[in-house]
């Protein structure tokens, strides 16, 4: 299940949800126009997916321009950043964490994984904002390609081993990345 949100490079802006299926997406819901970098927002897709898709374990992946734990102002230490409202989702101040732990009460459990797509997201700091709610995290120390993730591939292994645990599927993941 994803939510997606490309304001700035639609011409129908607006936040939608999808349900992945092979070779197709089903239309989960239409949100309107929403700050995904608001900690609401994240929560608000994390009740969704425990009203909606009950689960053992859950993964979370975060994918949009990160910054780390750099010092600085605004987007400079960031992981989301909405363009429609020029808003960041903030590492170092805090945000993150608390956009998180409503996540966490959402579901009411740890995620099994946590996965940043995103830029610069595999340091200490964000790995000791996020440990409180994830099993797992993964994340590059550097720059991510402009694809991103082999969501083909990790999807691949996931959908034909649906038992696997974290421990089984990540060294997979990692390795096709």
């Amino acid at each position: 299940v994803v939510q997606v949100d490309n304001a700035a490079r639609d011409s129908n802006p607006s936040c939608r949800r999808y349900l992945i299926e092979k070779d197709r997406r089903v239309m989960l819901g239409d949100l309107g126009e929403v700050d995904m970098a608001d900690t609401t927002t994240l929560a608000s897709f994390a009740a969704f997916l425990a009203s909606r898709f009950p689960a053992k374990r859950y993964g979370l992946i975060l994918w949009d321009h990160g910054n780390g734990w750099y010092e600085g102002t605004g987007p400079a230490r960031s992981i989301f950043i909405d363009e429609l409202p020029g808003h960041a989702m903030g590492v170092a101040g805090g945000e993150l964490a608390a956009a998180l732990r409503m996540c966490y009460e959402k579901v009411g459990k740890r995620f099994a994984f946590l996965g940043f797509d995103a830029c610069a997201m595999e340091m200490i700091e964000v790995a000791s904002e996020v440990r409180p709610y994830c099993d797992y995290m993964l994340a590059s120390e550097g720059l991510v390609p402009w694809g991103g993730f082999p969501y083909d591939e990790f999807l691949g292994s996931l959908v034909a081993r649906p038992t696997a645990t974290p421990a089984e599927f990540l060294p997979d993941f990692c390795a096709s990345y």
